[in-house]
């Protein structure tokens, strides 16, 4: 996945690579259409009148989002034009007034699923990595992560920053307040004899995918070439992805992660907490964030 010359045979093996670069060869102009995912923009209740709504989307690094085979270059991403869609509803006058009234009583209340993103440097030679407290307190429904080499996460024309490699670890540990979630270590084994199908059926048990006739375009032979990703389930009756309201748990979520040989290189561990929040907008159209529950 770090070969980052699409134009020749050997890119093959790097088919998205070379399936991009059919679209913006020659410095083409690309076309993209999509969502913002984003809390507020994935609930299903609709926004009230006369609430202040500010987009501000922050661009990666050309290093980040572009790769060369070579480092001294100065490709770039030019964005040419860009807008949002935005569906409005109009809302009967009584309606509205009756929107009011309520809003004098209480605030309206808006359900989120709110995603944190972090990041902790294994260092090269450290054959293990321990992390305590991760999210301050709050334990998420959905824990993501994986290893990607800090250089290609901090952003370089010639690596990959999805190229997540299983980087030899023996060991995956998950603690809540001590207690082992949501089952024993994983115990894995990249060599010679491979064994990481469980860590493999993450994949689907912590994403919701678990006995149901669907998949995730990631094989059980291309999960440790660049996919190794791992999910949990945090949750106490395992819906994570479920539409319902779990109530918010609190305590210390703790990773613990061993190699059976220490990264050669520095290696950014990339954490992904799926968090069920709730929005609060009062009648003079404050917002307030509820990250308690």
């Amino acid at each position: 996945m770090d070969i980052a010359n699409p134009t020749t045979a050997r890119d093959a093996v790097n088919a998205g690579l070379r399936a991009r670069y059919v679209f913006s060869k020659t410095s083409g102009i690309i076309e993209m259409a999509g969502p913002i995912f984003s809390d507020v923009f994935m609930t299903e209740r609709l926004l009230l009148s006369y609430v202040d709504l500010k987009v501000i989307l922050n661009r990666s690094s050309n290093e980040f989002c572009l790769m060369a085979s070579e480092d001294d270059v100065h490709f770039r991403v030019k964005l040419t034009d860009a807008y949002l869609k935005i569906r409005k509803v109009k809302v009967s006058p009584s309606i509205s007034v009756a929107h009011e009234i309520t809003l004098k009583k209480g605030p309206s209340i808006y359900p989120i699923r709110r995603v944190e993103c972090k990041s902790f440097i294994v260092s090269a030679g450290n054959p293990s990595l321990r992390k305590d407290n991760m999210f301050n307190g709050l334990v998420p429904k959905i824990f993501v992560f994986g290893l990607v080499e800090s250089e290609a996460f901090n952003g370089a024309f010639k690596k990959n920053p999805y190229n997540f490699q299983h980087f030899n670890v023996s060991s995956i540990g998950i603690t809540v307040n001590g207690e082992e979630m949501p089952f024993k270590p994983l115990k894995l084994s990249f060599g010679a004899n491979p064994r990481y199908i469980e860590a493999f059926s993450t994949l689907f048990s912590g994403t919701g995918k678990m006995y149901y006739n669907t998949g995730n375009d990631i094989s059980r032979k291309e999960f440790p070439k660049g996919y190794a990703v791992y999910a949990f389930d945090l949750t106490p009756d395992m819906c994570g992805v479920s539409p319902h309201f779990n109530v918010v748990q609190k305590g210390n979520l703790a990773i613990d992660i061993q190699f059976s040989r220490a990264p050669t290189v520095a290696v950014s561990l990339v954490c992904y907490g799926d968090f069920e929040n709730t929005i609060h907008i009062d009648s003079e159209r404050n917002v307030v964030y509820d990250y308690s529950g």
